[in-house]
Order: C-alpha cells, then sequence, then structure tokens
C-alpha cells in the first residue's frame, strides 16, 4: 500500500508540472486566463480552442498529457483504496465490521467482502508463534497462572538433538514480548456503547477507552488474569498501559438473575435504614459471587447503586476488588476494579463509580 501513495504522489506531482506549463504558454495569450486556469484546471478547454495552432501559446501537448495523467491517477487512487480495504478487512474483526456497519453499511459490506476473499485466497488469520503454549485452550481459568513456553516438537528423528532447556529469564522475556504485542493490537471503542445483553448504555468519560472481552481475552491470558463468559469488557484509562504489572482497568460484567431486587424503604430510623441498605448491597453482590460475603457492602438510593469491596483469602489481604453494582431488569451490572492494593483504593472506588455514573439503564 506504501507503494500505491508513493506512485500517487508521483503522478500528482507530474500533473503539477504539467499544469504549470500549460499556465505559461497560457500567459503569454492572456495572463488572466493563465491564473484562471492554474485555480480551475477546466479553463484549460477554453485556451486549447482559443489558441489551437498558435506557436507561442498553443497548449495542445500539455494538455493531453495531463489528460492522461489525470486519468492515471484516478485508476490509482482507486487501486489504493481497494488496497486499503483489503488490509483493514484483514485486520479488523467481524465485531469491528459489525460496529462499522452501524455508520457506514456500504463500507462494511466491501470489508465483509473483501475478507471472505483474502481469506480463501491466504485462509484465516491466525499468530505465527515460535513457541507452542502448554494450556487446554480455554480462555477461562479457575486461577490461571503463567504458561510455561516449551519449543514446539518437531518429527521424531534419532539425528535431531534435544530441545534446548530455556531459562526462566529467556521464559519471562518471551512472556512479556507477548503482552506487549497483544496490548499493542487490542481494538479500542469510544463514544456512546450499547452493553447488550444488559439493558444499558456507557457514555464512556473523557481519557477513557472501551475494550470488548473478544479483543481483550488474550491480553487476560498472558497476565494471568481470569476472564469468565460472563465479563462484557474492560475501561481503560488513555494512559494505563496494560502490558504492565500495575496496570488497573474497570472490568464490565453482566450476571442475570431471577431474583427480584426491590430497594429498601426508608424507615426514618438511621440505624436500621443504614443495616436495611447494606442488607440489599450484600443481596445484589450474592448475585454476583457466591459463598464470599461482601466487605463495607453500601446502597446508595439516590443513584441506585450498591457498592462494596470483594477481599483476598483473608481479611487483613492487601489486594481488594472494588466493585460498584447497577441493579437492571434481568440482572445486575457489575463495575470492578480487580486486585488493587489498599494504597489505592480511592482510585479503585472512584472510577468504579465514575463508570458506574456514566452508565444509563434503557428504559
Amino acid at each position: 500500500m506504501l507503494g500505491s501513495f508513493a506512485s500517487l504522489a508521483g503522478f500528482v506531482l507530474v500533473l503539477l508540472v504539467l499544469t504549470i506549463w500549460m499556465c505559461v504558454k497560457i500567459w503569454r495569450r492572456s495572463p488572466l486566463l493563465s491564473i484562471g486556469t492554474f485555480l480551475f484546471s477546466p479553463l484549460a478547454i477554453v485556451s486549447l480552442i482559443v489558441c489551437w495552432g498558435d506557436e507561442e501559446s498553443d497548449i495542445r501537448v500539455p494538455f493531453f498529457l495531463s489528460l492522461a495523467v489525470s486519468l492515471l491517477i484516478g485508476f490509482m487512487a482507486m487501486r489504493t483504496v481497494n488496497k486499503g480495504i483489503d488490509e483493514m478487512a484483514w485486520v479488523l474483526s467481524d465485531e469491528d465490521i459489525a460496529e462499522i456497519r452501524n455508520e457506514d453499511p456500504a463500507l462494511a459490506t466491501k470489508l465483509e467482502e473483501a475478507r471472505a476473499r483474502l481469506i480463501a485466497e491466504r485462509g484465516a488469520p491466525e499468530f505465527d508463534d515460535e513457541y507452542a503454549y502448554e494450556d487446554e485452550g480455554d480462555e477461562t481459568w479457575p486461577e490461571a497462572p503463567r504458561r510455561a513456553l516449551t519449543p514446539v516438537a518437531g518429527p521424531a528423528s534419532t539425528d535431531t538433538p534435544a530441545p534446548r532447556q530455556f531459562t526462566p529469564a529467556e521464559i519471562e522475556a518471551q512472556q512479556r514480548a507477548e503482552l506487549e504485542m497483544a496490548a499493542q493490537g487490542v481494538s479500542w471503542r469510544f463514544g456512546v456503547l450499547d452493553l447488550a445483553p444488559a439493558a444499558a448504555s456507557l457514555h464512556l468519560p473523557r481519557d477513557f477507552r472501551f475494550v470488548p472481552r473478544t479483543q481483550v481475552s488474550r491480553v487476560a491470558r498472558l497476565r494471568g488474569t481470569p476472564l469468565s463468559d460472563d465479563v462484557l469488557g474492560w475501561v481503560v484509562h488513555r494512559q494505563v498501559d496494560l502490558a504492565r504489572d500495575d496496570a488497573w482497568y474497570v472490568q464490565l460484567r453482566y450476571v442475570p438473575t431471577a431474583t427480584r431486587l426491590t430497594p429498601p424503604v426508608r424507615l426514618g430510623d438511621k440505624t436500621a435504614d443504614a443495616e436495611a441498605r447494606a442488607r440489599y448491597a450484600t443481596l445484589i453482590a450474592s448475585q454476583l459471587r457466591t459463598g464470599m460475603p461482601p466487605h463495607q457492602p453500601a446502597w446508595d438510593a439516590s443513584l441506585q447503586l450498591a457498592a462494596w469491596q470483594w477481599l483476598g483469602d483473608g481479611t487483613d489481604d492487601a489486594y481488594r476488588d472494588h466493585v460498584v453494582a447497577l441493579p437492571l431488569r434481568g440482572g445486575v451490572l457489575e463495575f470492578n476494579v480487580p486486585g488493587l492494593h489498599a494504597v489505592h483504593a480511592e482510585l479503585g472506588a472512584r472510577s468504579a463509580r465514575l463508570v458506574a455514573l456514566r452508565t444509563t439503564p434503557k428504559p
């Protein structure tokens, strides 16, 4: 595609030289018409007719040369656009094309046709890694440890030397490189997002980006982060690098529920009302995770949001999940900043709350 752009630029430069040549010859007959031709090239037709056969101002040669170059420019422009569509179709996912269809159905149709043609010619796009992973291929893991790298086994041969054992430093470097590549290759979403199957939409806050689950699954796998099927995606600040160990994000998760969630009625007693709100927040938390009571559950009746923390294995664990939940019809939408150190507790609570406040339930 870079070569097509270079060729197109070269033809444009040649056309500019031919236009200047025509204007110089026209200037000898009419300076005003020369200026007009430079600003609006179709005026050259007038000079071509008027000055036909004039030795000093005849523009037949540059005119017909510029006409041929203009046709070549049009052809090269169409070729460049087609190559651009092919490259876009090869790197975009089905979700990206579906999002483009909402704004430009014609372009989405061209991308789908180009993608089908390229897959028929090249085969399905895949990662050409030098090493194979020792896992079961599932994208959801109960514990999700970092995977060890081993060379891909080749055909058995008595002359083939034993595979070299990789040092822990080499394995870590390879994993780090893959994580950086995966983080750079995610496809971000901006603006207003439909959070289907949740009956809500999200207007992303300023400086925040959204990456859907289909795009973030490889990053999560390389980070050793569990990613359940009900996760919708991550909301990430633009200054956060997902390849870093201290990267943080707001994970969106929607859990359908058949339990009817009715907010508590205000009784007028501060103690009784606080206990009722805490019980209601605990009920919401039980819809998201069973067997683990929430820490400091609270319900904000004015915002219709519940908030709490998930602790680790012990109540003194410094790393906690900061959660805000929005009850919806048919389910609960969870905004979770997972695994954040207690030093950054305010960051986790504020970030989850900010994204939740920018979420609008559908009527």
